[in-house]
């Protein structure tokens, strides 16, 4: 199965590469979630310019839309060409099925509810909290094993958590479009 990067499935750790088939036994229906999600580690949420993001690497961006029990994601990476042109390319997508339940979770004033998403045939156990027009999504803990594959093994850093090989990395917030 095809792996997703951290920051996208940080963003749902490991959906898997999309499916066209929908799961019917789930039974969400129009959620608070409902509506498209962006989140950028720079500063381009729309439109195709880009650039560096704070650290000066590429800027990334990763766009979750809900509708009824479905979810579509897209990841997109800035590529800079020759004379500075360029823009967002898409490099990784989901399609799947989504589930959410109740609070599981509570990191000062936030919340989590669960959110269980289903991509080719996979399930990642994960969740959110909405504050506003913002939609947090918990990070994997490598130290606890909190990496989604289970529901015990449910996502559940609610703050920044040390990555081998990334290094620190901020829980991503997307902003409602």
């Amino acid at each position: 199965m095809k792996k997703l990067s951290l920051l996208f499935i940080a963003c749902l750790t490991a959906c898997g590469g999309g499916s066209s088939t929908p799961n019917t036994t789930t039974t969400p229906t129009v959620s608070e979630l409902e509506g498209t999600w962006v989140y950028s580690t720079g500063s381009h949420t729309t439109g195709t310019a880009c650039g560096l993001d704070i650290h000066g690497a590429y800027e990334t961006r990763t766009t979750f839309t809900f509708s009824g029990n479905a979810i579509t994601g897209k990841k997109e990476v800035c590529a800079i060409l020759t004379g500075n042109t360029g823009g967002f390319i898409q490099n990784d997508s989901l399609t799947g099925i989504f589930k959410t339940g109740d609070i599981y979770l509570t990191s000062g004033t936030e919340s989590y509810k669960t959110l269980d998403i289903t991509s080719n045939g996979t399930t990642q156990y994960t969740g959110y909290a909405l504050l506003g027009n913002k939609f947090k999504l918990p990070l994997p803990n490598p130290a606890t094993g909190a990496d989604g594959s289970t529901p015990a093994k449910r996502i559940n850093t609610a703050a920044s958590v040390y990555t081998p090989g990334a290094g620190l990395v901020d829980q991503p917030v997307f902003v409602k479009q």
